[in-house]
């Protein structure tokens, strides 16, 4: 639990990401409130089907979003109601690497879409962009500038969030394509 990086008093786990250990979370139900990510999700919680991505889990979600039938909405969490310079980087990455994999299909770009994807090949190295944002200042001026590398990985796990029943559940792995 955080509120502006810093852990909630009287709870168990903090902002960064290496406090969900599996040893601590393994087959618990976590109660999880963030400054961004909890707005975000609240606010798309009416789509048919919402995702969590970031660049940890980053293929796993291409390729589901690749295997869905409809165009993916992807919305940035944002930092308290405002833009942040890295959600609108990995949003243009995911965009552009869903329509690669889904090349003869035409899409409808809005704006945000186009400007995503413009940020995208302006910031490549994700670790370095970290360090320039709001966000990745506020993190160092909160001691977690070890978070900022974490989440700099890129596919570091294939698992895919997704929004069941006011729940955040993984989904299922899919099974192999038949060779």
């Amino acid at each position: 639990m955080e509120r502006r990086c810093l852990p909630i008093e009287g709870f168990d786990l903090g902002n960064s990401p290496t406090d969900f250990t599996g040893k601590r979370v393994r087959r618990k139900t976590v109660v999880l409130t963030t400054t961004n990510g909890t707005v975000a999700i609240g606010a798309a919680a009416g789509a048919a089907r919402l995702l969590v991505g970031s660049w940890l889990n980053f293929q796993a979600v291409v390729d589901e979003l690749v295997r869905g039938d409809d165009g993916p909405v992807l919305l940035c969490a944002g930092k308290e109601r405002a833009f942040a310079l890295e959600d609108a980087v990995l949003a243009g990455r995911m965009a552009r690497a869903v329509m690669a994999a889904r090349p003869g299909e035409e899409w409808e770009l809005n704006d945000g879409a186009l400007a995503a994807l413009e940020l995208a090949e302006r910031f490549g190295d994700q670790a370095e962009l970290f360090n320039q944002t709001h966000a990745g200042r506020d993190l160092i001026a909160a001691e977690l500038a070890p978070d900022l590398k974490y989440c700099a990985r890129m596919n570091r796990h294939a698992v895919v969030p997704v929004l069941q029943d006011r729940q955040l559940v993984l989904l299922p792995k899919p099974a192999p394509a038949p060779v």
